[in-house]
């Protein structure tokens, strides 16, 4: 599968009873436009478990082999916590099997912040499937993780040029 694209899903925050929250159901749904968009695409789970039950890689997963999506198209990253270690296992992923571009699925709002760090890894992205705006969340939490998002990118910003440094040319 060397240089097709990879479709990550990037995970979020489960509900407290462990179901797939809203954010996540949206992911998965942009995930699965991107997957019929590149029919021969491996897809990359990616989140790992906030707290004890299923990790966000697993629910993603198992709504992909639901929907039809062929097992063997699935790859899982159930270890990753943040969105920075989201991006470093896609990164990995892109070198181990040399794909020439990340189709990132996740919401509008956290696109930026995850085709910086992407960019900083070296990797080309793309925006998947994903709607303009909002795309189906509540306005207070959109303003919500727009407002997070407002920090996390500068922060983002100083951890990927510290790492740039420390690791040098």
């Amino acid at each position: 599968m060397a240089d097709s694209p990879l479709i990550v899903i990037f995970g979020a925050a489960l509900q407290p009873d462990g179901h797939p929250s809203p954010a996540l159901l949206r992911r998965i749904s942009f995930g699965m436009a991107a997957a019929g968009q590149h029919p021969d695409a491996p897809i990359l789970c990616s989140g790992g478990a906030q707290r004890a039950g299923p990790t966000e890689a697993s629910i993603i997963y198992d709504h992909l082999l639901a929907a039809g999506v062929a097992h063997d198209r699935l790859l899982r990253d159930d270890a990753s916590l943040t969105t920075l270690q989201n991006i470093t296992a896609a990164t990995q992923q892109v070198h181990r099997a040399g794909h020439s571009v990340v189709v990132v699925c996740s919401d509008a709002y956290h696109l930026p912040r995850i085709r910086l760090g992407l960019a900083f890894h070296g990797v080309r992205s793309a925006r998947g499937p994903v709607p303009r705006g909002r795309g189906g969340a509540s306005w207070r939490h959109w303003i919500a993780m727009c407002l997070r998002e407002s920090v996390a990118i500068p922060f983002y910003l100083l951890i990927l040029i510290g790492r740039q440094v420390r690791i040098g040319p």
